[in-house]
């Protein structure tokens, strides 16, 4: 009987997300950490990018030219390792140690592609 009641709050708590995605474009649970809920967004676009989009080119702001595929898939591959750490952080606050033991390079990995995620992300839709 415990079970079912807490079955039926997370139904109701779904449905309630999912008229709000429906209205808003976006549910309660943005609010909670934005962080996870663009990584979550963006991991699977970016990817769409960087492995069906020839024709998407990323041009080098500081040099006024285009980079080569190699060197936009590089780009790519970087800015999907940030945010699928900012998703393994939202998972592995519970493994305290593991946390501690790779911090420095897993923010250093975020690090690097945040950077090059706003460096060029006027570039990538147009």
């Amino acid at each position: 009987m415990y079970r079912i009641k807490y079955k039926v709050e997370d139904w109701i708590r779904e449905v309630k997300f999912g008229f709000q995605r429906m209205f808003r474009g976006y549910d309660d649970t943005a609010y909670w950490g934005l962080n996870t809920y663009l990584a979550r967004m963006l991991v699977p676009i970016m990817k769409w990018y960087g492995d069906n989009d020839p024709h998407m080119m990323i041009k080098d702001a500081d040099k006024e030219e285009y980079y080569t595929q190699e060197e936009q898939r590089q780009i790519y591959n970087h800015i999907i390792t940030a945010f699928e750490e900012i998703l393994y952080d939202d998972i592995s606050i519970q493994l305290e140690e593991d946390f501690k033991i790779n911090s420095e390079h897993r923010q250093a990995r975020i690090k690097r592609g945040l950077e090059l995620f706003a460096k060029h992300y006027q570039g990538f839709w147009t």
